[in-house]
């Protein structure tokens, strides 16, 4: 499943709702079928197996009966009726007794045309098999018997076994019988059970598998939602840049006057500085997705990290009219483990959007504070505020709060970029209730050890 959504989710491939459909029925059908098949190899395997011991433990049965009654018949010089009825009942059994070749009265007084019939077809299978008579035997001093397996007159398998016992100058002929019709039917009871077992099989896991593909596809038709939604935003971004940029060159290329040509120019390369900035930060996040972002953490004080950001932007904030305050605590922060140019890039983004939307006289607040072996840095604004609604979509790439996109300096990747800057490094970036009013960021990062 990983291969598959891997696959899915290289960055050539493209995918409707319809090809998603057709791919999640596909998937399902493929991975019920292979699961399937194997299921029904082992299947046949272990009826394979079970039909093997089935077999051997009936003829193990067969010859332990068979060697008892033979050892009983060389022991006896007289048969006793009452053994022989007790031994037709009391097992499975079926036995026919002959004196050179002849029956005994007691055989001749309890057969039925059925048992003739069947004893006849088991004399003929014997002889079949040997190519000799029934009860011929090359030694006329020892015993002997043979096994064999036959099919009666209705289609019934017998397990047979047929010898004669030396009884002084004449011969004890025996014919055993044994029936295989119940194994028969086991064997048939436990066909049928693994049919149905394999057709309840195929069902659940088709259900199983058609859930749980749909539910690996969710993550990939998402991304791809995204990358499509990505896609055309980004385009819409680099729209409106490229027409300024070709309608400076079409101007400057009719224009006559200097001042003019020279106007065109300067703002054909800020717009080339939008779409610079712009298409660094597209790759940028391209990295993040490709898994190829470098990050090289180290240790760092995290008092300096802001002060550097507070220097940065101090002189901007004075422009704007705003306080950039920034706030220490008294007490020694532990190091922060840190990549000190993406952490100094997080910073960056959250407090230039804190200057871009605090109206002039109003506050921009930086501080930092150790909270379970995290350093949270918290950076609040007086400004306008994130309402609830949109505290979920801010950090959605190409989302701004500006819903009339009137900001030429944001295209709404600011926050997106330094979440990922962010989870990259272990860390978690939020918005909190700010203390009075405006919005506040907390970025938390892990500290040295």
């Amino acid at each position: 499943m990983y291969i598959i959504r891997r696959f899915l989710m290289f960055p050539h491939f493209t995918f409707s709702g319809t090809t998603y459909q057709a791919l999640h029925r596909k998937l399902t059908l493929f991975c019920t079928c292979v699961t399937q098949i194997i299921l029904l190899a082992l299947s046949a395997l272990c009826v394979f197996v079970a039909k093997k011991n089935i077999k051997q433990g009936n003829e193990t049965a067969f010859l332990t009966e068979t060697s008892s009654v033979i050892s009983h018949l060389q022991e006896q010089d007289v048969i006793s009726h009452q053994w022989l009825n007790q031994l037709q009942e009391n097992s499975s059994i079926q036995i026919y007794l002959f004196e050179n070749g002849t029956p005994l009265f007691y055989d001749q007084y309890h057969q039925t045309t059925a048992d003739e019939q069947l004893c006849e077809n088991a004399l003929l299978a014997a002889e079949e098999l040997t190519g000799n008579p029934p009860f011929f035997t090359k030694n006329k001093r020892l015993s002997s018997h043979t096994e064999y397996q036959f099919n009666s007159g209705d289609n019934i398998p017998y397990i047979a076994s047929v010898g004669s016992i030396p009884k002084g100058d004449s011969y004890l002929n025996f014919l055993i019988l044994r029936s295989l019709a119940e194994q028969s039917h086991q064997m048939l009871s436990l066909r049928i059970i693994v049919i149905i077992a394999n057709i309840a099989a195929f069902l659940l896991l088709f259900l199983f598998f058609h859930f749980f593909i749909r539910k690996m596809l969710e993550p990939v038709e998402t991304a791809q939602k995204k990358q499509t939604q990505f896609i055309a935003s980004a385009s819409h971004e680099l729209r409106t840049p490229l027409a300024v940029v070709r309608s400076g060159l079409e101007s400057v290329e009719k224009c006559s006057n200097e001042e003019e040509r020279n106007h065109f120019l300067h703002l054909m390369s800020e717009e080339t500085v939008h779409m610079k900035r712009l298409i660094d930060d597209m790759l940028l996040l391209a990295n993040s997705d490709a898994d190829t972002l470098t990050i090289k953490p180290e240790a760092c004080q995290p008092d300096l990290l802001l002060l550097d950001t507070y220097e940065k932007f101090e002189p901007l904030a004075k422009k704007n009219g705003l306080h950039l305050i920034l706030t220490l605590p008294e007490e020694i922060l532990p190091d922060c483990f840190c990549d000190i140019h993406r952490t100094e890039q997080i910073f960056s983004i959250i407090v230039d959007n804190a200057l871009c939307y605090t109206p002039s006289g109003g506050k921009v607040t930086l501080s930092c504070h150790a909270e379970n072996e995290m350093l949270c840095f918290l950076f609040e604004d007086t400004g306008c505020g994130i309402s609830e609604e949109k505290k979920s979509h801010i950090f959605e790439r190409f989302y701004r709060a500006d819903d009339a996109h009137t900001d030429r300096e944001h295209f709404g990747l600011g926050l997106c970029i330094a979440k990922e800057l962010t989870e990259k490094q272990n860390g978690n970036i939020q918005v909190v209730d700010a203390p009075i009013s405006g919005s506040c960021f907390m970025v938390q990062l892990p500290c040295a050890l």
